[in-house]
């Protein structure tokens, strides 16, 4: 949903951004982000019953303090314990990717190209002005290239940009980090209605996840609240004789 600018702490929207009926931001808005603060989506499925639940781990990267990741967990809870899982590696952030050398398609809408595990399927071309943030001028021309590429458990829209601007051509790439794929699109045959889109790949994201299963930690919480309510209330010195 973002494009990346040179200001690691600034963003494009690509399109609105939004949740339910609710707009945070339109396409084409700048967005501030904090590239330091990481929530990865990790899904979670019993095997036996086929139930599922999300959670939402933090990995904040940060070079001062110690090995420089401060990991954040998320929690699980259910009656009898709690399933906590925090992130113990990332990627290094400031690590180039090594890409593969650039693989070359030529496309009409509509054509499919098998990439590696997945597959794209090209719908179309439309005009990029409002989300590739590149302050056309009058005369420039920016078209964006429009992907649907089918992962292993979700589909990517991918918009590659191509553009024109004084005559001269520029090309803004879109990745899907997921799968470690980039889409380029390279050059366009107008009378053979044909475009040209370069392909490459890279190591996949990757984290390493620790899961701890803590059990009846509710009852531990009871009885440490229970101690606390205790100790509030004014005590009695009494005298007691046991038989």
């Amino acid at each position: 949903m973002l494009f990346r600018t040179a200001d690691e702490y600034k963003a494009l929207a690509r399109a609105d951004i939004k949740r339910g009926d609710k707009v945070y931001y339109k396409a084409g808005d700048t967005v501030d982000i904090l590239p330091e603060n990481t929530y990865y989506r990790v899904e979670y499925k019993h095997r036996e019953t086929g139930e599922t639940f999300t959670l939402y781990p933090r990995g904040q990267v940060n070079e001062e303090m110690g090995e420089g990741l401060l990991a954040s967990p998320d929690i699980k809870k259910f009656l009898d314990h709690d399933i906590y899982s925090h992130i113990s590696a990332v990627p290094p952030p400031d690590k180039e990717k090594d890409w593969s050398e650039v693989k070359e398609h030529v496309l009409s809408l509509g054509d499919t190209i098998y990439l590696n595990d997945y597959f794209a399927v090209f719908r179309g071309v439309e005009p990029a002005h409002q989300t590739a943030g590149l302050g056309l001028a009058k005369g420039d021309l920016a078209i964006q290239g429009d992907f649907l590429v089918y992962g292993e458990k979700k589909q990517y829209h991918v918009h590659p940009v191509f553009v024109v601007r004084n005559r001269m051509i520029g090309r803004v790439p879109d990745e899907v980090e997921d799968l470690g794929l980039r889409l380029t699109f390279l050059n366009v045959d107008p009378s053979n209605s044909k475009f040209t889109f370069g392909v490459s790949t890279t190591q996949k994201d990757y984290i390493i996840l620790k899961a701890v299963e803590k059990p009846f930690i509710n009852l531990l919480w009871s009885g440490t609240l229970l101690m606390l309510s205790a100790s509030a209330w004014p005590c009695t010195s009494v005298a007691a004789t046991w038989t």
